[in-house]
Order: structure tokens, then sequence, then C-alpha cells
């Protein structure tokens, strides 16, 4: 399945305490990042000092994300950051705005998520991750959003979520890969149909002159 609408499926998800869903929606929606804006989800990996290359395969950026989410500050803080950046709501005047809370909501979501009860306190104040930040990260706000969610561990270790994280990243790529080779075949299908369509009429246009020039030729020989 394709999901697409991340910003109600995180946020409805973290209003009603759910850490687990929340999280898992930052995650399909940081593998739909993958695969449309890949320069930037390696800009990510590079800035939290991973090396990583756009050369690199999907499984390959995966991996390095997974295994450390939740490790780094500064990966957790971007990740949450460049999520709510692609977006982005309209606000009443039609400029996009970045929610500050959601930025926070998400580094706590996922802080909490890949550390289980190592993470004992999900509404301590990040400041010294946005402090050691890298680039516009550090510009953040230095309180996190209000009220603590309840924590909902739904597997035992650290180890499975960061499976089942994985899991939700790699097939939110191969769909929305699906998706793109499904458009590919349309586009191209539909182009062998304009094809097709073009040379039928320009047969008939060839016959009809052909056709005409017959009839021509044959009254000219008729009329002399």
């Amino acid at each position: 399945m394709l999901y697409e609408d991340f910003y109600s499926q995180f946020i409805d998800s973290y209003n009603e305490g759910d850490n687990d869903a929340a999280s898992l929606a930052l995650m399909r929606e940081l593998g739909n990042i993958l695969v449309k804006k890949r320069e930037d989800f390696v800009y990510l990996l590079n800035e939290s000092e991973i090396p990583a290359t756009t050369e690199m395969s999907d499984a390959e950026l995966v991996d390095l994300f997974v295994e450390n989410v939740g490790k780094s500050p500064q990966l957790t803080l971007g990740a949450s950051l460049l999520a709510n950046i692609e977006n982005a709501q309209t606000s009443f005047d039609g400029e996009k705005q970045v929610s500050d809370d959601a930025v926070k909501a998400g580094y706590s979501c996922m802080m909490c998520y890949f550390n289980g009860d190592n993470y004992s306190n999900v509404a301590a104040d990040p400041v010294t991750a946005i402090a050691q930040g890298v680039g516009e990260l550090s510009k953040l706000g230095t309180t996190v959003a209000s009220g603590a969610q309840k924590r909902k561990f739904g597997l035992s270790d650290t180890a499975a979520q960061r499976q089942q994280a994985r899991s939700e990243i790699i097939k939110q790529v191969i769909a929305q890969r699906t998706a793109q080779v499904e458009a590919a075949q349309k586009k191209k299908e539909a182009q062998e149909k304009t094809t097709r369509t073009l040379l039928i009429v320009g047969g008939i246009v060839v016959g009809l002159t052909a056709l005409g020039v017959a009839i021509y030729m044959m009254r000219k020989k008729a009329g002399k």
C-alpha cells in the first residue's frame, strides 16, 4: 500500500498518544523522500556525519539511517525536520510554514521509539541535540512540544524496533518505485498509441493522395 497523507497520520497518532504509529508514519514518509528526493536524504546522512552517496542502493541508505537514528540526535532531529519540510502547511497568506512543534514531536517520538526504556524522559528539552545540530538545524527552538506522549512499546527490544522501522521504509520505497514504473509504462503506452494513430492517419492521407493522383492521371488520359 502506498501511503501519501503523512501529516494527518503522524499528527493523529501523536495526539492519540500512540508513539509507535507516529514513529512509523515518519519512517514511511522518509521512504517517500528517499525515492522522490534522494539527494536530500543523502544530505541528511552526510550532515549528521554519516558518510553516504547517491550511488548507494536504496537498501544501503536505509540501513545507514536505521542503524543511526535514535543514536544520533542530529540525525533524529534532521529526519523529523526533513519530513515536516516536505509536508509544510500553507498558511492563510499562502506561505508554506513548517510546524516547530511537529518537528520537536517527531524528534521525541523517534528518540523514544528507537531507545525504548533507555529514553525515559520523552518531554526532555532537546537543546543539547539542537546545539550540536548542523546547518539550519541549530536554529530550531529549544523546547519540546508540551504534553508528554504515552509510550506504547509493542516490541520488546530496540533491535526488533529497528527492524520494523527498516521494513516500513523499504515497503514504502518499493511502493514508490512500483508507482514510478507503472507511471512510466502508462506514459510509454500513451506515446505508442499516439504514434500508431499518427501512422494510421498518415497512411490514410498518403493513400488518398495516391488515389487522387491516379484518378487525375486517368481523367487526363481519357481526355486526350
